[in-house]
């Protein structure tokens, strides 16, 4: 039994696939270290404000831009995935892929959830 693969199909079928998880994976980025940026940039002008040394100034901009980096609703399922990829799989780039799988989930994991809340308020206890 001799199995073709026709590359070029296969590569057209794939290619909207990977262009748009390339690019939630280059907007979710951005939005994190902007977030994580801003709160560096806040921490590191108060540390000057307040004359701090330079262990307590990194601190205080590792706090400042911890508490500045807001986390999305939408991206809490991808990276969670993303993490777990990354560090149980010893493939290299598998990181990508849980992302990708965790934007894909995500939409079902709110589907359910809407549904659950709806059956929920249905419900009326006596």
């Amino acid at each position: 039994m001799d199995i073709k693969i026709n590359y070029p199909k296969f590569k057209q079928h794939l290619s909207p696939i990977y262009n748009s998880a390339k690019n939630e994976i280059i907007e979710t980025a951005s939005f994190y270290s902007g977030n994580f940026r801003y709160g560096w940039e806040r921490g590191r002008k108060l540390a000057k404000f307040q004359h701090r040394n330079s262990v307590t100034s990194f601190i205080i901009k590792a706090a400042s831009s911890a508490a500045k980096t807001k986390i999305r609703s939408k991206d809490i399922s991808p990276l969670m995935v993303c993490a777990l990829f990354t560090f149980t799989n010893p493939i290299p780039g598998m990181g990508v892929a849980g992302f990708a799988l965790g934007k894909a989930c995500n939409k079902f994991f709110t589907k359910g959830i809407k549904a659950l809340k709806h059956t929920v308020n249905k419900i009326k206890l006596k």
